[in-house]
């Protein structure tokens, strides 16, 4: 996979190096509103029963969206149907 490099052609790049997706996604969530004229507000990709160790990240994901967001709708795409 790689990367765009947003910071060879972007005006502004905030970069977050060293934190985790949940501190980005709650700052993100401080100053982008989720759309509410969607008939769901975020959607995750489901955790793969086999890979265990991510259970715990999609649940910390949910209550960030849920706190910031109360009553917004989360679908959960299977992980092909995602991309």
């Amino acid at each position: 996979m790689r990367i765009f490099p947003a910071h060879r052609i972007g005006q502004r790049v905030v970069r977050m190096d060293g934190h985790g997706v949940p501190v980005a996604l709650e700052a993100i969530l401080q100053l982008l509103p989720l759309d509410t004229y969607s008939s769901y507000q975020a959607g995750l990709m489901q955790v793969v029963p086999e890979i265990q160790q991510f259970q715990l990240f999609g649940t910390n994901i949910k209550k960030l969206l849920e706190e910031s967001h109360p009553g917004a709708a989360i679908k959960e795409f299977e992980r092909f149907e995602f991309l």
